[in-house]
């Protein structure tokens, strides 16, 4: 890679980003619901992972725009991402942020 013996010519294929899957994720509203939070939007999985920040959140799926994080509640100005993850913790894909209001 270093001399670029691989590539002919010594051309090398730009990078692209990629994302796992064809559906986009979405979220739309994020709620407060007594004692827990609920995020709809569009194309969960059994794989969606509601995260505050940087931080991971216990998410239970509901349907596939539907999510629940049961002893959480969103704060003004919380950063809410859904990212789809598999079974080691890699991120396959994620949302656009979704500022809580």
């Amino acid at each position: 890679f270093g001399e670029k013996y691989m590539y002919e010519d010594g051309i090398v294929v730009p990078y692209n980003e990629m994302q796992m899957g064809v559906d986009i994720i979405s979220v739309t509203k994020v709620t407060n619901e007594r004692e827990h939070m609920v995020v709809k939007g569009e194309n969960f999985t059994e794989y969606s992972v509601v995260y505050i920040d940087s931080k991971d959140l216990t998410t239970t799926y509901v349907d596939r725009q539907t999510l629940l994080v049961e002893g959480e509640l969103a704060e003004v100005g919380d950063e809410i991402t859904v990212k789809q993850v598999d079974k080691s913790h890699h991120v396959l894909g994620t949302s656009e942020i979704y500022v809580f209001q």
